[in-house]
């Protein structure tokens, strides 16, 4: 088994991002280990994976997903094309994951992560293009031999709102990185985050994650004003992640409505090193989110020695497998009663810390990768049917001379796909990535094996 993977997630600005995060550890992984990767494909479109992303921002593996690139690696029988995230994409449409990957004589995974575009459409698909967009990614995610599910949960709702065949789905888990551990020295690890958070300080309970509905934040909030007032003047709220402006501006506001404005902190964005430091030093990481496809930072405090309570919906109980553990997240009560009990119930500590120690022995990316090799080697078993057709685009500035050159190729080369643009602009070629309009359309280099261009006479 040979492997293309499509890293092309990895070229958006959301670096710190749950899935951005996971590409990243997968493609580190596989590079470690010496596995059969052919490439790490990128979008020829955009620039390149942002420094951020380590290693594997440098890696040789790197290679432009072209179609010409892909039938290249495809000339063997062996080959396995992975996109390492069917929901992440760029405009025009086809950029990620594009069309000409879907073809017969290449098997398709693809790693899912989980439906809540599709169970949560008004906050997903409130406007027609993001409905439009959904829409392609979703007959695009359909077409997909195998589907690597992160949870046991994502499994079920992709069976459930997709209609997947169960068979066709396997869990692979999902991993933390080796930098998430407990602190040799806690003393130090505490100097160090208030070196780069002086706000944090003294005592604290933790939120790290992102700000959309789901990630239930207002609800952590509301439960924390509800704590004993000894509880609060002992430890303060400390939210963790990148936040826009207006939402902080309206938590802010939230808080000073409930009187606890003075006890929580909101650090926005954070580097990793900083990260790891606040997962060390917390007293107990909450996690209040309504719809999880796996909810790492459970796993990531765990994995830092740090007790984690979490929802009882979704993915979440599966990480720390413990159902003592999870509240209802729809219930300020009872994530204010999780956070009690956590705090004042030592023998519920004990316990707590026992089961997260367990989960973050379970949790790592070697395991991961294990399950997904087995899955793509048992994927490039399976008999193949059918050749894709050659791809060739006629482009020039005369629409006569182009038409005459299609027809001429055609003629050519039988069974060939052709397609033709003509008009005034150039050709959407690196580096300067003008956009060639003819006919309603953009000629897309990376879509074609070949591009031809014309003169008129």
């Amino acid at each position: 088994m040979r492997l293309w993977f499509d890293v092309q997630a990895l070229q958006g600005p959301f670096f710190e991002r749950g899935i951005q995060r996971y590409v990243r550890a997968v493609a580190t992984e596989l590079e470690r280990r010496a596995a059969p990767v052919v490439a790490f494909g990128t979008n020829p479109s955009q620039r390149e994976p942002y420094p951020q992303h380590g290693a594997v921002a440098t890696s040789t593996l790197l290679t432009p997903a072209t179609a010409a690139a892909l039938r290249d690696a495809a000339a063997h029988d062996d080959l396995v094309y992975l996109c390492g995230s069917g929901f992440e994409g760029f405009a025009p449409i086809q950029n990620l994951w594009p069309n000409y990957t879907v073809i017969p004589e290449v098997p398709a995974a693809v790693v899912v992560y989980d439906t809540i575009p599709f169970r949560r459409p008004g906050d997903f698909q409130a406007t027609q293009e993001r409905r439009s967009f959904y829409g392609a990614r979703r007959h695009l995610l359909e077409q997909a031999d195998r589907f690597l599910a992160i949870s046991a949960s994502a499994g079920r709702e992709l069976a459930e709102d997709f209609g997947i065949d169960p068979t066709d789905i396997a869990v692979i888990g999902c991993g933390v990185d080796t930098r998430f551990r407990p602190p040799d020295d806690v003393a130090a690890a505490r100097h160090e985050l208030t070196t780069a958070l002086p706000h944090v300080e003294g005592p604290y309970l933790l939120y790290v994650g992102g700000f959309q509905p789901q990630k239930n934040v207002e609800g952590l909030l509301d439960a924390y004003a509800l704590l004993d007032p000894d509880l609060r003047s002992s430890y303060r709220l400390v939210v963790g992640g990148s936040v826009p402006d207006e939402l902080r501006r309206d938590w802010q506001e939230r808080c000073e409505r409930l009187g606890i404005v003075d006890r929580v902190v909101f650090t926005g964005l954070v580097d990793d090193a900083t990260l790891v430091r606040l997962y060390q030093c917390a007293r107990l990481l909450v996690f209040p989110s309504l719809h999880e496809g796996f909810g790492l930072p459970v796993a990531e405090a765990a994995a830092c020695g740090t007790p984690a309570i979490s929802s009882n919906t979704s993915s979440l109980p599966e990480v720390i497998e413990w159902e003592p553990s999870t509240f209802d997240p729809r219930s300020p009560d009872s994530i204010a009663a999780g956070i009690t009990r956590a705090l004042t119930d030592i023998a519920f500590d004990t316990e707590l810390r026992a089961a997260c120690a367990a989960a973050a022995g379970r949790h790592t990316w070697t395991n991961v990768v294990d399950r997904l090799l087995a899955e793509l080697e048992s994927l490039a078993r399976l008999p193949r049917t059918g050749r894709s057709p050659h791809r060739t685009a006629i482009v020039g500035d005369d629409e006569a001379a182009v038409m005459a050159a299609a027809r001429r190729r055609a003629t050519e080369q039988p069974g060939w796909r052709i397609d033709a643009y003509a008009g005034a602009g150039s050709v959407r070629t690196e580096p300067q990535l003008l956009p060639r309009l003819s006919f309603g359309r953009t000629a897309e280099p990376a879509l074609y094996d070949t591009v031809e261009l014309v003169q008129a006479g």
